[in-house]
């Protein structure tokens, strides 16, 4: 049951991506998938982490220049909600098929990593960026 990790990693990267930019959403999912998958990460699950990222910024109305606009000019963000129908669907299709040919490769991590720590002066400056933006 640990592939369950992978496709909620999946699931965290589409769900960040219906209020981040696609890429800001593949980024992190990237850097998160390096550290619980100590062994590597297999190209298939590095494109499903794509893929969750642009499934997740489909329907959204923050992120996406197009569909900011039409929130701008006044269409109701419910009106994209069925643009979730298709993402959702394929998301339910490739990412157990991602995570599990990746947990055979290289098995999610279970513990802290030694050697992590928070740098807080970077923090904080992203805290201040997002506080302006």
């Amino acid at each position: 049951m640990a592939w369950l990790g992978g496709i909620a990693l999946l699931a965290f990267v589409f769900g960040l991506s219906t209020f981040l930019d696609n890429i800001a959403g593949a980024i992190i999912g990237g850097v998160m998938a390096r550290h619980v998958y100590r062994n590597g990460v297999t190209v298939g699950f590095q494109a499903a982490i794509v893929a969750a990222a642009n499934a997740g910024g489909t329907g959204s109305v923050i992120g996406d220049t197009t569909t900011t606009m039409m929130w701008i000019s006044g269409i109701s963000p419910l009106q994209l909600a069925p643009g979730f129908i298709g993402p959702v669907a394929a998301f339910a299709f490739f990412a157990p098929l991602a995570t599990l040919r990746q947990q055979r490769l290289s098995p999610i991590s279970r513990g802290v990593s030694s050697g992590v720590s928070i740098v807080y002066a970077r923090a904080s400056i992203v805290l201040i960026i997002l506080a302006k933006l």
